[in-house]
């Protein structure tokens, strides 16, 4: 086997240095790195549209017109199946928070390559095929072949089976599950009308030996393709009841929002664990939330109904995730009966200028209160929104413009007199 593992790719960036520079990191992640510079949209395009590429790596600073979202929508028009994932220099909460609304994969510091090889995985088990060298004046510029120096292994591709990396990941989940390695982080979900309750979502985060984060994306995609997603889902339900009876005794508002994912919901032994679990916590009637996003609930439709109902029962309450402005998804929040509607964080992010997310919001918000369901938008990052949400009657927000996901339990929820005012219009 060879010291590095070949990695076709796109760098969007303003110079070739930038570009180098990404590509040495990955190369002391372990690849072998052939591809090429698009400095422009239009020179990505003819990229994706001329062969296949594992990878789309955007630099944190764009060339001038280049919008992070403009280059996620053209990867995934032409290559749905590669990843576009951004490279930084610091690396930090508010860089992948953005990334991740613009529907890139994830963020990873320029400073930290072991975190990208974590990410980058090549789609084929063949060596990627290596760009051709760009004709004299073209911005499209190949990009160096990585040093061939000594560097460990970081992926080994597989065609149907698991790869080395994956089996490794495989086992590294088991270990935090049994370990303790995993972590929740609580958002707050805050009431526009001042109404003192104390709602958190339950966000899942790993720790590796360092006690340091590793980014979700490194390992959640493993863990869904091997099915161990029931057990994590299973292993956060576990804690929000553990956290929650001690923290009701201080404070009796307080509701846990948990998410369930797809293989969770595909479990057929979900609804006896859960309904057990639940009638030995013994909690007070809807202290907990399950948020199930409205795709998945589109795909599992009946199962999520016969869910619903032995949520129901153990007095929880539910949540569709995700809703956009689309009829199957108002359909669904009717047929299953749910609680609470929360907002694509696609259609908040820009609301404040992007007149077609207002009508969406919009629509969103009269049918909810028409049928008395309760909204939630969430991914609120500047206070040019709050105004729109609080004149279209949205119930609650959730975002980094209150708080970043912590692992403490430490958000004011009582109003001062300036937040009780209604926001300016």
């Amino acid at each position: 086997m060879s010291s590095s593992t070949s990695l076709s790719v796109v760098i969007v960036a303003i110079s070739s240095d930038a570009a180098k520079a990404i590509g040495k990191a990955a190369t002391k992640a372990g690849f072998s790195v052939k591809g090429k510079l698009a400095a422009s949209l239009e020179v990505l395009e003819t990229e994706l549209q001329n062969q296949p590429w594992d990878i789309v790596l955007a630099a944190e600073q764009l060339p001038e017109s280049v919008g992070l979202s403009q280059i996620v929508a053209m990867t995934n028009q032409h290559q749905a199946n590669t990843p576009v994932i951004v490279v930084s220099q610091e690396g930090n909460e508010d860089i992948r928070y953005e990334t991740l609304m613009a529907g890139a994969r994830d963020a990873v510091s320029i400073q930290h390559p072991g975190l990208l090889g974590l990410i980058l995985k090549p789609k084929k088990s063949q060596a990627a095929p290596v760009a051709a060298e760009a004709e004299e004046g073209d911005d499209a510029t190949i990009i160096d072949e990585a040093p061939k120096e000594d560097v460990p292994v970081a992926v080994a591709v597989a065609a149907e089976s698991l790869t080395e990396e994956e089996g490794l990941w495989v086992e590294r989940i088991r270990k935090a599950l049994t370990d303790d390695s995993f972590v929740c982080a609580y958002q707050p979900i805050v009431n526009l009308n001042a109404e003192p309750a104390s709602n958190y979502e339950l966000l899942l985060r790993m720790l590796d030996d360092d006690g340091k984060e590793i980014p979700p994306g490194a390992f959640l995609g493993t863990a869904e393709k091997t099915g161990l997603m029931n057990d994590i889902d299973r292993w956060v339900i576990g804690q929000a009841v553990e956290t929650i009876k001690p923290k009701l005794e201080e404070d009796d508002s307080t509701r846990f929002f948990i998410k369930l994912s797809t293989n969770t919901l595909q479990d057929s032994k979900l609804i006896r664990w859960l309904s057990e679990q639940l009638h030995a916590a013994q909690l007070p009637d809807h202290r907990l939330v399950f948020e199930i996003t409205a795709d998945a609930a589109n795909e599992n439709e009946q199962r999520v109904k016969t869910l619903i109902s032995a949520i129901r029962m153990n007095k929880c309450m539910v949540c569709l995730d995700r809703v956009s402005d689309t009829e199957s998804h108002k359909r669904l929040a009717m047929a299953l009966g749910v609680d609470y509607m929360k907002i694509s964080g696609q259609l908040i992010h820009e609301l404040a200028s992007n007149k077609d997310n207002q009508y969406a919001v919009d629509s969103i918000a009269r049918y909810a209160k028409a049928n008395n369901i309760l909204t939630i938008a969430q991914f609120v990052q500047d206070p040019s929104s709050l105004a729109f949400l609080w004149q279209k009657g949205i119930h609650y927000i959730q975002g980094y413009y209150l708080q970043r996901p912590d692992t403490k339990l430490n958000y004011n929820f009582a109003p001062d007199e300036e937040e009780c005012e209604a926001p300016s219009l």
